[in-house]
């Protein structure tokens, strides 16, 4: 073989060096493309991904926490206040469908702030001026179903920001619930779900409300209690029941849903007076 012939020889040998090496960094950027882009649909999906998890699951990723819970919303426990905010959920939670799996624990805090949240793993807190500010148990039964709702819809967990919400999908997935960063829980209590979520959840409470008492009279109680319409967010108070939409929207909302569905409106049933007492007994 000739020095031509060497020449072409290395010159083909360093082409298909070449062209393999491109080949290879081609199917590596393929590679790496994908994955970014399955990650970040991932990331795009994660919140309803997390949705699906089993609430079984929720309530073993934050069982561990619970007792950060009284760390951050401390108070002292009215076992009376609760026993019957706990029936009244049982009974909501029966006409609203809500399934056996969702286990929903009351808590009652002794604060004159006026609001009712949710969060993960079933909690629902109800505080003593929320129920101050209404007269009837229908208009709290209302507060409550809302609140239900957003637990029956999975909002808490959907809601979640995508780093948490990928936390727990992958705690799920391998049961490992002990290396979660909980810094979110801090925030729980003012946790906000969007438009969408909260008019579900008013439409949701309604349907209960209906379902419970046979009429939906008191829907509107705590509504009008707190309503300015001289506000820009037509609430008196912030931050109450994540107060989305505009409450005056939420009010003709609910109304549009009472005269589309021929729901009647009868007498409605105060709050038990030992209630009352309990909490006046708090003061």
């Amino acid at each position: 073989m000739n020095q031509t012939d060497l020449d072409s020889s290395n010159n083909l040998e360093q082409d298909k060096e070449a062209r393999e090496i491109k080949n290879m960094y081609m199917l590596l950027g393929i590679f790496f493309g994908s994955l970014c882009l399955l990650v970040a649909i991932f990331l795009y999906f994660s919140p309803v991904i997390a949705k699906k998890i089993p609430f079984s699951a929720e309530k073993q990723f934050i069982k561990p926490y619970e007792y950060l819970i009284s760390k951050y919303f401390p108070h002292e426990t009215n076992e009376v206040v609760e026993a019957y905010l706990h029936g009244l959920s049982e009974g909501i939670s029966a006409a609203m469908g809500l399934s056996s799996e969702i286990e929903i624990d009351m808590h009652y805090l002794d604060s004159d702030e006026v609001n009712a949240f949710t969060t993960l793993g079933g909690h629902v807190f109800v505080t003593k001026g929320l129920i101050e500010t209404v007269k009837t148990e229908n208009a709290l039964a209302m507060v409550v179903a809302h609140e239900l709702a957003h637990q029956k819809n999975r909002d808490p967990i959907s809601s979640l920001g995508r780093g948490v919400a990928l936390q727990l999908i992958f705690s799920s997935l391998f049961n490992d619930y002990g290396t979660v960063d909980l810094g979110w829980l801090s925030d729980a209590g003012l946790m906000y779900f969007s438009r969408e979520q909260e008019q579900a959840a008013d439409i949701e409470a309604l349907f209960a409300l209906n379902s419970y008492y046979g009429h939906v009279a008191g829907y509107d109680e705590f509504f009008n209690a707190i309503y300015d319409p001289e506000l820009e967010s037509g609430s008196k108070i912030e931050n109450v029941l994540s107060s989305h939409p505009e409450t005056g929207e939420r009010i003709e909302v609910l109304r549009d849903k009472i005269e589309e569905f021929g729901f009647i409106q009868k007498q409605t049933v105060l709050i038990p007076d030992h209630i009352i007492e309990e909490i006046k007994g708090a003061n």
